[in-house]
């Protein structure tokens, strides 16, 4: 989870990717503690990096998230449930695994870039897993979704780390590269520092459901700020025979 920034003109198009195990969600607003994201999103907190993430709870005791939060050792790793990281309950880390893929290069940042975490204890108060979405194929191009986050508030002011918030954000690209997604935040609001691993939420009949991770963001040299621009999810669709197979292994489901 520690501080990894990564950026470099990409092959394609000029633009620079960014990843930021400590990138928020900016020109958004607070989560409250009764909303359903509110229930099932919580904080990655490195006590030795003193760096944050994001992640969704997606069984009793597992955390989904990104990758390239997972830096340094599973013992100095804590879940942090609550609207407000520094006021929540923690519950230590007690298995951390990326997708045995994973790789992080200096052109395309994190790729297959999700990770699981188990967390010792029992679930605090008021939370309970998300389901994940069944049918990807309502992700169209257009289709407005949700992010949340407990990242940056204010990207040019390097402020607001470590408080829910969410917004929303329009779908570019259902298919951007492989297990990608891409999202248009070029209307001052979206992911940036401390958002990473967080999830991209759909309602479908009601029902809050998550089909995202928060990998990296895509900006281009003209950026006002680091997070303007673009920004790209892991699609957790691509991953669902290994998610199922490390509850398996975590006796998270039967």
């Amino acid at each position: 989870m520690g501080l990894f920034v990564g950026c470099a003109p990409s092959a394609d198009d000029g633009s620079v990717v960014i990843s930021d195990a400590s990138a928020g969600i900016f020109g958004g607003e607070k989560v409250d503690s009764d909303e359903r994201m509110a229930q099932s999103t919580v904080g990655i907190y490195s006590t030795q990096k003193k760096a944050i993430c994001t992640g969704t709870l997606i069984a009793k005791n597992v955390v989904l998230t990104a990758g390239h939060c997972l830096v340094g050792s599973k013992s100095d790793m804590e879940i942090r449930f609550g609207t407000k990281i520094s006021k929540g309950v923690s519950r230590k880390v007690v298995e951390a695994l990326r997708e045995p893929h994973y790789t992080n290069t200096i052109i395309f940042g994190p790729e297959r870039d999700i990770a699981l975490i188990k967390f010792a204890g029992s679930l605090p108060s008021g939370y309970r897993p998300i389901r994940i979405l069944n049918d990807f194929s309502v992700l169209t191009a257009g289709k407005k979704i949700i992010v949340a986050g407990y990242g940056r508030s204010l990207p040019k002011m390097k402020m607001g780390e470590g408080t829910l918030r969410k917004t929303q954000l329009k779908i570019l690209k259902p298919f951007y590269r492989q297990d990608e997604i891409q999202f248009d935040q070029s209307d001052d609001t979206g992911s940036c520092h401390g958002d990473s691993g967080g999830p991209a939420y759909t309602n479908e009949n009601g029902e809050l459901k998550v089909f995202g991770v928060t990998s990296k963001v895509r900006t281009t040299k003209e950026r006002r700020h680091v997070c303007d621009g673009t920004v790209i999810y892991t699609r957790i669709d691509f991953h669902l025979p290994w998610i199922e197979k490390v509850l398996r292994d975590f006796g998270s489901i039967n």
